[in-house]
């Protein structure tokens, strides 16, 4: 029955405008707020709020692309799909290869214990622990050699809400997410037990970069980006994603 549902509203869209009026934006599953999964389709969060409201303003109709993380650079470097959000260059293996806009916003990643747990506040304290980590994600030089010496074991998960399980479980010490994904947890969950740790492992600046094989839509993607970032749109759209003490 989705499927279904899919295709009629593939043929709506086909149907009420050109393709060259739709950009594809590809994007990879983290769980909500980053991406909001409506049977199969993104239907909310922060990727989707960004990537249409840039296409938007850009004059085109977003259409999203779900790819397996090690996919997604190579089919922006392949020009089959057009824009991918809230990437920083060092998380990719050739970022010169692409067409990249402003900085938009601030990715910050924290550790995120259960409430009785002591606080973190070194890198030093980490050792012997055990640390739910995102699947291929890359860390601080820090965590990253505590993880290659065995210091601290790496427990790796795809998703999200698998991170946070492990975690209230007790299965590991700790885990390693941002900000954004522990206050809407925070925020949409009465019963919710975690607490941030003291120590920040890192702070990115992130943005949306473009395919360079399309490079009349990818400087009006970046022009639009401009234009929300010096009328303060970017920043109004975060701000529900953020806890107060966050907004500067």
């Amino acid at each position: 029955m989705r499927y279904r549902w899919l295709n009629i509203l593939f043929a709506a869209i086909t149907l009420s405008v050109h393709a060259k009026d739709l950009i594809t934006i590809g994007f990879v599953h983290h769980g909500p707020p980053i991406d909001i999964m409506q049977d199969d389709t993104l239907v909310g969060g922060i990727v989707f709020d960004i990537g249409t409201t840039i296409a938007h303003k850009a004059g085109f109709i977003a259409a999203f692309q779900l790819l397996p993380t090690k996919r997604a650079e190579v089919w922006l470097a392949e020009n089959k799909i057009h824009m991918l959000c809230l990437y920083n260059r060092h998380w990719l293996e050739k970022p010169e290869r692409f067409i990249w806009g402003p900085d938009l916003t601030h990715y910050q990643e924290y550790f995120i214990l259960n409430k009785e747990a002591p606080d973190i506040k070194s890198y030093e304290q980490l050792q012997g622990m055990t640390i739910a980590a995102r699947l291929g994600y890359y860390y601080s030089p820090q965590l990253e050699d505590l993880f290659k010496k065995e210091y601290s074991v790496r427990l790796n998960r795809q998703d999200t809400d698998s991170l946070y399980r492990l975690l209230t479980l007790k299965r590991v010490d700790a885990l390693i997410d941002n900000t954004w994904s522990y206050y809407y947890r925070q925020k949409n969950n009465p019963n919710f037990t975690l607490r941030l740790a003291s120590l920040r492992d890192a702070n990115y600046p992130v943005t949306c970069l473009c395919s360079e094989q399309s490079s009349e839509i990818s400087k009006t993607l970046v022009q639009s980006m401009n234009n929300l970032l010096n009328q303060g749109k970017i920043r109004q759209l975060m701000a529900k994603y953020l806890s107060p003490k966050l907004h500067n």
